[in-house]
C-alpha cells in the first residue's frame, strides 16, 4: 500500500499484494493521522466552518 499526502489530498493506492491485515491496519490508524495533521494545519480552521 502507497500512503501519499500531497497538500490537502492523501491519496491510498491498493494492488493485489495487500492484505486485509494491512487494509485493516491502515484503516484503525489512519482516523488519528488524518487528526494529527489537521491540528497542524494552519489552514483547516478556515476548511472546518466553510471559509
Amino acid at each position: 500500500m502507497r500512503l501519499i499526502g500531497l497538500g490537502m489530498l492523501l491519496r491510498l493506492s491498493l494492488s493485489e499484494n495487500n492484505t486485509k491485515a494491512v487494509i485493516e491496519d491502515i484503516l484503525e490508524k489512519l482516523p488519528a493521522v488524518i487528526s494529527r495533521l489537521r491540528e497542524m494545519s494552519p489552514q483547516w480552521p478556515d476548511l472546518a466552518c466553510g471559509s
